[in-house]
């Protein structure tokens, strides 16, 4: 994935012009590793309504892509191999807990073992988790000084106010590399897509609600319950 450019002509003086490029940040929305193919579903269209509330608010601006991912390492691999200085965001959606985003390798109907529908199979013999350890394997270079990180997965904040979560975690490592107007929100709770209750339509379908909690170099900077996108200018000063 490389950052698209665009190019503008512009009237210098009379019968000449001159090609201005454009280069444009990238908003990367990840999704998957989960065993059920419906959770994967469910994560999948959260992802797409995400993404085009960010092509309706600024389309523009920023290059938006949606990307999926089944196992620690395709998330690695997907976010060293961007170029540097080019993600503004990046928002996840997988299953989560305090200082993991549960992936596993195996996928429901794959035929390979009937042991797969145990959860504690899948995560012993199958675990393909990304840990807070794992946060030293991503390249920092790759990330602008303001990017903003949102994970939508359960409690990947619980605890909030100790400080110490994958969310925290992740910020603090982003500081210390001159990332210092980046910040990572995470939830403190379960969280759900049905934003609007029980009636939520599947393109209403969003995580972006329920107590998040909102990291820069480590430090809880506030926690709110507010629905939708939260002031990202205001929190990456």
């Amino acid at each position: 994935m490389v950052e698209k450019t665009g190019s503008a002509t512009t009237n210098q003086k009379q019968g000449s012009t001159q090609q201005v490029t454009v280069n444009r940040k990238n908003r990367i929305i990840i999704y998957g590793g989960a065993y059920s193919k419906s959770d994967n579903y469910t994560f999948k269209d959260a992802a797409n309504n995400l993404q085009r509330a960010y092509q309706v608010k600024e389309g523009a601006k920023y290059n938006i892509y949606i990307r999926e991912v089944k196992v620690e390492q395709d998330l690695i691999d997907l976010i060293n191999r961007q170029p540097p200085n080019s993600i503004k965001s990046i928002d996840l959606f997988t299953h989560g807990g305090e200082d993991s985003f549960y992936m596993v390798s195996v996928r429901e109907g794959d035929g390979s073992s009937d042991w797969n529908s145990n959860w504690m199979w899948r995560y012993v013999v199958n675990n393909a988790t990304f840990k807070t350890k794992h946060l030293k394997q991503l390249k920092t270079d790759v990330f602008t000084v303001n990017t903003k990180i949102e994970v939508h997965g359960c409690k990947t904040a619980e605890n909030p106010k100790n400080e110490d979560n994958i969310v925290s975690e992740w910020s603090k490592i982003l500081y210390a590399a001159g990332k210092t107007k980046s910040v990572v929100i995470g939830h403190t709770t379960n969280t759900s897509p049905l934003i609007n209750g029980s009636s939520t339509k599947t393109n209403e379908q969003s995580y972006m609600w329920l107590e998040r909690a909102i990291y820069k170099n480590g430090k809880l900077q506030f926690l709110t319950k507010a629905k939708g996108f939260l002031d990202e200018e205001a929190l990456t000063k």
